[in-house]
């Protein structure tokens, strides 16, 4: 085995074929998911399905903001690769404490997760959306993005800076990544 990785988001789209991707490389992989109804929870159990049919893959069925839950996984782990997260831009204007709360409380819930269990390594999901309405174009990851137009893009930005935090206080290697439109077989509708 060349390592243990904790996939959060494991059962969607991209933490799913992320997972068979790194056990297919000879990595083992811990998967957490809370089955969030944002999408089809059918399509989330068909993503893991072939997953829990490995022996390289240990599943665990939490939501990250119950901190609690998360403490309870047991095995150590040498990386993180954070992708759970309240998605969507329009229904974050409609229920922004449901973002922060996930966003931004189940970040805080995965970095000290990751201080007790004395992992140093974190790969982050963040998005797009940060870049909000700039007119530049291309993008370049250092344009300002201190103007986010949703509670959506600014819990993932906040994210962002949690993530700098830990990696200042604590030497967490840390590499964010702003997805755009990401597509492909098994995607939701």
């Amino acid at each position: 085995m060349k390592g243990k990785i904790i996939i959060t988001g494991a059962a969607g789209f991209i933490g799913s074929h992320l997972s068979e991707t790194l056990i297919k490389l000879g990595y083992s992989v811990i998967g957490v998911d809370n089955f969030d109804a944002f999408y089809d929870i059918s399509i989330k159990k068909n993503n893991l399905s072939s997953l829990l049919n490995s022996k390289s893959f240990q599943f665990y069925e939490i939501d990250i903001t119950d901190r609690s839950k998360l403490f309870e996984i047991k095995e150590k782990f040498d990386t993180v690769i954070h992708i759970a997260a309240k998605a969507g831009v329009r229904p974050s204007i409609e229920n922004p404490l449901n973002y922060i709360n996930t966003n931004i409380n189940g970040t805080q819930n995965i970095l000290d997760l990751m201080l007790q269990k004395n992992c140093k390594n974190i790969l982050f999901a963040s998005s797009s959306s940060v870049y909000g309405n700039n007119k530049k174009t291309p993008f370049n990851e250092n344009d300002d993005v201190t103007k986010a137009i949703s509670p959506y893009a600014f819990t993932k930005k906040s994210n962002e800076i949690q993530i700098h935090t830990y990696h200042h206080l604590y030497k967490l290697n840390a590499i964010c990544f702003r997805f755009f439109t990401v597509y492909g077989p098994r995607q939701r509708a």
